[in-house]
């Protein structure tokens, strides 16, 4: 019981770091031009939907849109074309959206992963543009997940 009452602790407070890190966003203008401090976009996905194209003015072929429950938050991955230039990822100056780019050939395994695996967190660092799906409780092995 004790431990589930850690567990607990831990995401509560992984929550509360993802309210503080988009409340922490700076903007500051300087001569008509906004300028934003990078921020970090944190949250434990709710709900996502899928996006396929078949149209060549896109660079990627399909999209995922990852939400926070009342979508206050979310997330695009972006799954680039073969040959397409994987841009930077991204973290918009009010911190409560990102940008997330993959090669196309990494779509199947994160929808497997978002199909298998509850809760979900996503993580953006906007100084750095790492970007990181994951599980948000241990696991144990052999559980039959992903």
């Amino acid at each position: 019981m004790l431990e589930k009452s850690k567990e607990m602790n831990r995401r509560e407070a992984l929550t509360k770091f993802g309210a503080v890190a988009a409340a922490t966003v700076v903007a500051s203008a300087a001569g008509g031009e906004v300028l934003a401090q990078s921020s970090t976009l944190t949250f434990v996905v709710e709900t996502y939907r899928a996006y396929y194209y078949s149209a060549p003015q896109y660079s990627w072929e399909n999209r995922i849109f990852l939400y926070t429950a009342g979508n206050s938050q979310s997330c695009v991955f972006y799954f680039m074309k073969e040959g397409q230039a994987i841009p930077a990822n991204t973290v918009a100056a009010n911190g409560l959206s990102a940008n997330v780019y993959f090669p196309n050939g990494r779509l199947a395994e994160i929808r497997e992963f978002l199909r298998n695996e509850r809760p979900v967190r996503i993580t953006v660092v906007g100084s750095n543009g790492i970007a990181t799906l994951s599980n948000e409780d241990y696991e144990l092995i052999g559980d039959a997940d992903v």
